[in-house]
């Protein structure tokens, strides 16, 4: 008897601690959270579907247009094409024409693209696409879309009229070719001499506006040196005067001892390079003929590369002067 009541004991506590040892049952959601019956619920299905619709309208809508560049970094980029525009008269002033029969020298009639046309064209394109994106009712922003859209109407067939005669093609067709695409010459030099001197006044003058600095700071300084010469360019381009180009030839000479009066550490090189610049222009404008026919352009080109390039770091407000003519002559 003693024996069973042990036993039944053992039994009791054994089946007590497993009970113990049994995790408790999940709290549920009724047990923990009151229910507002004027609420109905939301399935879960019914939630997730909610949340993948608001995901997708949500990544549907384009980013915000990034905001416009300051005046300064928009017009420094149409800045170039001046020089460009250089290359683009010096392809259209020496287009060769056609010979009157079937006799001819081809030697008379090599008409040279300028090297990396292909490159001057996707600039052009570039101006005019940032032109049109960020036009603010500026001026400038209207005459960089022009000169771009005139451009892109009349000049691609001009050039693939230029690779017919740089490829010597007129000789195959004895210029059959020559003489039914020489009216598209014609007028893509009419058309964009049209826009030419807009366009260099406008440039000019809104860089000028953009970019202001005290007008004895080495910045002021060195701009005017630089706008001098690149205004040779705009004389000789737009067939200006005798009287206007010997004016801007000596302006720009005479803009050079100013740039030499800087310090070295801020002026760098870029006085030896306008003197080289003011050298060869001079010399065309005497009379002097070079063999190369985008000789200007090419010199254009590195007074305003080597200017853009130094123009960031020149100070706005009047520096310390040495003596120019101590300079030269320390040289």
């Amino acid at each position: 008897m003693v024996r069973t009541v042990w036993g039944f004991a053992i039994v009791v506590a054994l089946v007590a601690c497993n009970k113990k040892s049994e995790p408790p049952p999940p709290v549920t959601r009724a047990e923990t959270t009151p229910v507002d019956a004027s609420t109905p619920s939301i399935p879960r299905s019914e939630q997730l579907d909610r949340a993948t619709k608001v995901i997708a309208v949500a990544s549907d809508d384009p980013p915000p247009p990034p905001p416009p560049p300051g005046p300064s970094t928009r017009f420094r980029s149409y800045v170039p094409l001046l020089w460009i525009d250089a290359y683009v008269h010096g392809l259209l002033a020496t287009y060769p024409g056609v010979p009157a029969g079937t006799r001819f020298s081809s030697l008379a009639y090599r008409w040279n693209m300028p090297r990396k046309m292909a490159a001057l064209r996707t600039e052009i394109a570039a101006c005019g696409d940032a032109a049109t994106r960020w036009a603010q009712g500026a001026p400038i922003d209207q005459t960089v879309m022009a000169y771009a859209q005139t451009f892109a109407t009349h000049m691609p067939a001009v050039l693939e009229l230029a690779a017919y005669y740089e490829d010597r093609h007129f000789i195959d067709d004895e210029f059959d070719r020559g003489r039914r695409e020489q009216v598209l010459v014609t007028r893509a030099t009419a058309e964009l001499a049209k826009l030419r001197p807009r366009l260099w006044s406008t440039v000019l003058e809104a860089w000028r506006e953009a970019a202001p600095a005290a007008a004895d700071s080495p910045r002021a300084l060195v701009t005017r040196a630089w706008e001098a010469c690149m205004k040779v360019g705009e004389v000789m381009i737009t067939d200006g005067t005798a009287s206007q180009l010997d004016r801007a030839v000596s302006a720009c000479r005479r803009g050079i001892p100013s740039v030499v009066a800087l310090p070295a550490d801020t002026r760098g090189t870029y006085d030896a390079t306008l003197r080289h610049t003011a050298a060869k222009l001079g010399n065309r404008a005497a009379g002097s003929r070079s063999s190369d026919v985008y000789e200007i352009p090419a010199e254009l080109r590195e007074i305003t590369d080597a200017y853009l390039a130094l123009w960031p770091d020149l100070p706005t407000t009047p520096a310390e002067r040495v003596d120019a003519d101590a300079t030269v002559h320390a040289r």
